[in-house]
Parts: C-alpha cells; structure tokens; sequence
C-alpha cells in the first residue's frame, strides 16, 4: 500500500496500518518537494511521478489518501490524477470529536 500524504495524518495512518496484518505501507508519496526523497518512520517519500513506476516495481494495488486538511478541489485534483491506474483508491476521512 502506498500513502499519498507524508504529513502528520499520513504518518499517523502508517503507523497505525504496519501494526496489523492486513496492510503494508511500502512507500509515502508527497507533492512537497521538502519531504521527497527523504525517509519518515523508515518509509520513503517519492513525488507524484514516480507513484506509476512503484505501482510495478513494488506490486502496489492501494493507495490511501491521507490529506485531510486539503480542500475538496485539490482532492479531486489528485483524484483525477489516479484514477487511470491500476490502484484502489482509498481515502481517510477525518473524524471529529463529539
């Protein structure tokens, strides 16, 4: 699996997902060139461009977005971007206190 979003939700969500079983985070990719090519909690960061190339080299068929506090329009936008690969897209909702 791959997380699209290297910030504070994208770290907390690999955390929480390399605990279980299920799910393996192989990779973070991040539109901030500050954090590209860096590595968080021993995964690395790649730019949006390399996201086709580890979908084959790394047998990717996940990727959850993890960008909550980004708008509607810049989602969508990155939605669009996905959707002609060969990847589930899933996307992390952000859940309020009561």
């Amino acid at each position: 699996m791959v997380v699209y979003g290297a910030g504070s939700a994208g770290m907390q969500l690999a955390t929480a997902l390399n605990q279980g079983p299920e799910y393996y985070v192989s990779a973070f990719i991040d539109d901030d060139v500050t954090k590209q090519n860096h590595t968080i909690q021993g995964i690395r960061v790649y730019p949006p461009s390399a996201l086709p190339r580890l979908i084959n080299k790394k047998v990717i068929s996940n990727v959850l977005l993890a960008l909550p506090s980004t708008s509607r329009a810049r989602r969508k936008e990155v939605l669009s971007k996905l959707e002609y690969l060969p990847v589930r897209v899933m996307t992390m909702l952000q859940v309020w206190p009561t």
